[in-house]
């Protein structure tokens, strides 16, 4: 069944169940809950940020390392993919300006299906 208000329901139901949100999970620990298609950890060190992925997008990315930058002045310097699929790796360029190590296993087989290339490789 189709409603004139299709859009304007499920624009609703976004926002009530996908609240964009920064969570402060202990000290020095923040959870960033929505910002993409997953979500990421931050880790302030003594003196820099670990990030646990870095969402889906470079744009996304970019958002949330404004908001990272909200909550500290330690660069980002240490990425942990927790997998290699795109959603959790995609906005690592928004990083690539302090990051100094990239912490991941290496995949057993290709990520993107039957083709050769894994995801975050410049072809």
């Amino acid at each position: 069944m189709l409603t004139d208000n299709g859009e304007a329901l499920l624009q609703a139901y976004k926002e009530r169940t996908f609240e964009k949100k920064c969570v402060k999970v202990a000290e020095n620990v923040y959870y960033f809950q929505c910002y993409g298609h997953s979500n990421a950890t931050l880790i302030i060190g003594e003196d820099g940020c670990i990030l646990v992925d870095v969402l889906d997008t470079d744009l996304r990315a970019e958002r949330m390392k404004a908001e990272i930058a909200a909550i500290t002045e330690k660069p980002v310097t240490t990425l942990i993919y927790t997998h290699g699929h795109p959603d959790h790796t995609g906005g690592a360029a928004a990083f690539a300006d302090t990051v100094t190590e990239i912490i991941a296993h290496a995949p057993m087989r290709p990520v993107l299906g039957r083709s050769r290339v894994v995801a975050g490789e410049l072809m």
